[in-house]
C-alpha cells in the first residue's frame, strides 16, 4: 500500500482478474484552453518509464475534431493526422478486429497499440473501442492516428534520390549518424530530415528502416510513418541491400559466404566480433577487380547486425581500408571504405518492384578505379564499359 495522500496507480491484471482502473486526464498545463482532451488509460501503461512520461508531460495526446493531434507544451509541434482504412474481402471468415488489422492490415503490434490508445477506429463509420469486435466480409475499417516528432530540424544539405508519399530515400554521405545519440546532438540524418520536411511545409513521420555506420556512406531508406517501417524491417529478407568495399589484401576465393555469429567483443562497448554464442550472421561477397594491395568487393546482407560487414572481414583477416576499429590500414582512407551502393523491396504501398542505386564516392573511387577488373560489371560504377 501507498502512503495517504499519494495516488494509488491503478494495477494490472493479476492472478486473471481485471482489477479497477482509473482513466486519468493528463493535463499539468499541456493542452491548450481550447483543446478538447482525451482520457489516457495509465492502467494500460506496463512500463514504469511509459507511467512517468504519460503522468509527467514528456508527451500527451488529445482529439478534435479534425482528427489526432499532438500538443507538446506549445502550438509550434509538428503532427500529422495519419488515416489508412481497409474493406474486409466478401466471403472472409468473422474475425476479431484487432486479428484483422495485425495479419490482414499489416499493422506492427507497437503500431496497433498506439492507434488503440492515441487515436481512432472506427468499423462501417462507428467509432469502436474493444479490440475483439468481430468483423466480416464487406465491413470497413478506419484506422487514424498522429504521426508526430520531436526531433530537432536542421539546415543540413541532403542528396536525396527519390521521394514520394510514403518514402524518402537518402545517399548518406560519411560523418553523419543515423539518430541523435543524445538531447544536444542536432546533425543527424534525422535532423536534417525533418529540416527538409520544415522547408517544404510538411509534417511527416521520421523513420529510418535501417542504419548505416557514421562514415559508412550511401542509401538509407526513410519510411514517413511506422506502417510502412514496419512493413518493409518486420523481417530482413523484406530488403535486398548490397554494399561496395575496399578490403586490405586478397580474399583467397573471388566469391564466397562468411557464416559467422556476431556479438559483442567483452570489455568494449563499441566493438564486436565473431564468438560461438553471437547472433547469426550472414554475408554474400564477390570480388569485382583487384589492385595491388587490396580487392573491390560487392557485398550482399542476408542479416542486420552492428558492424557486420566490417566485423566478418576482419574476421577473415582483411579489414576494411580505413577501419582502424578492427585494424584496417588508414593510409589512403580516412574511414572505412564501405558505400551502401543499392536497395531493392516491394514498395509498402504498391507492392511493385523498386530499387535504387548510389554512385560510388570519390574517395572510394579513386583508389578503385585504377584496378583490375576481375568481372565484368565491375566496369559500371565507373561508366566505362568493356
Amino acid at each position: 500500500g501507498g502512503s495517504a495522500g499519494k495516488e494509488r496507480l491503478p494495477r494490472l491484471r493479476r492472478a486473471g482478474r481485471r482489477r479497477e482502473k482509473d482513466s486519468l486526464r493528463v493535463r499539468r498545463g499541456h493542452l491548450p484552453p481550447s483543446a478538447p482532451g482525451r482520457a489516457v488509460n495509465i492502467g494500460r501503461v506496463r512500463h514504469s518509464r511509459q507511467r512517468k512520461r504519460l503522468l509527467f508531460g514528456e508527451a500527451v495526446f488529445a482529439f478534435g475534431k479534425s482528427g489526432p493531434v499532438r500538443y507538446n507544451g506549445t502550438d509550434s509541434g509538428k503532427e500529422e493526422a495519419m488515416r489508412v482504412e481497409w474493406t474486409v474481402p466478401e466471403g472472409a471468415p468473422e474475425m476479431m478486429l484487432r486479428n484483422f488489422v495485425r495479419q490482414s492490415g499489416r499493422l506492427s503490434a507497437s503500431l496497433w497499440k498506439r492507434v488503440k490508445w492515441n487515436g481512432r477506429v472506427t468499423v462501417n463509420g462507428e467509432e469502436v473501442h474493444n479490440a475483439r469486435t468481430p468483423v466480416s466480409g464487406g465491413d470497413r475499417i478506419v484506422c487514424e492516428w498522429e504521426e508526430a516528432s520531436d526531433i530537432v530540424p536542421a539546415d543540413i544539405p541532403l542528396s536525396i534520390v527519390y521521394e514520394d508519399g510514403a518514402l524518402l530515400i537518402v545517399n548518406k554521405g560519411p560523418g553523419m549518424i543515423i539518430h541523435p545519440t543524445h538531447r544536444d546532438i542536432h546533425d543527424s540524418l534525422v535532423n536534417a530530415v525533418a529540416g527538409y520536411f520544415a522547408d517544404r511545409g510538411e509534417t511527416c513521420g521520421i523513420h529510418p528502416v535501417y542504419r548505416l555506420d557514421r562514415n559508412t556512406t550511401g542509401l538509407v531508406v526513410v519510411a514517413k510513418s511506422a506502417r510502412e517501417q514496419w512493413a518493409l524491417s518486420r523481417s530482413h529478407d523484406q530488403i535486398t541491400r548490397r554494399y561496395l568495399a575496399l578490403c586490405a589484401g586478397h580474399l583467397p576465393d573471388e566469391a564466397g559466404v562468411i557464416d559467422a555469429p556476431i556479438g559483442r567483443r567483452p570489455g568494449s562497448i563499441v566493438e564486436w566480433m565473431v564468438r560461438e554464442d553471437g547472433k547469426p550472421a550472414r554475408t554474400d561477397y564477390e570480388v569485382l577487380a583487384q589492385g595491388e594491395d587490396c580487392d573491390f568487393l560487392r557485398l550482399r546482407l542476408h542479416t542486420g547486425r552492428t558492424h557486420q560487414i566490417r566485423v566478418h572481414l576482419a574476421h577473415l583477416g582483411h579489414p576494411l581500408l580505413g577501419d582502424d576499429l578492427y585494424g584496417g590500414p588508414c593510409e589512403r582512407m580516412s574511414r572505412q571504405a564501405l558505400h551502401a551502393v543499392d536497395v531493392a523491396f516491394r514498395h509498402p504501398e504498391t507492392g511493385e518492384p523498386v530499387s535504387w542505386t548510389a554512385p560510388l564516392p570519390e574517395d572510394m573511387r579513386r583508389i578503385a578505379e585504377p584496378m583490375e577488373a576481375v568481372r565484368p560489371d565491375f566496369q559500371q560504377f565507373f561508366g566505362r564499359h568493356s
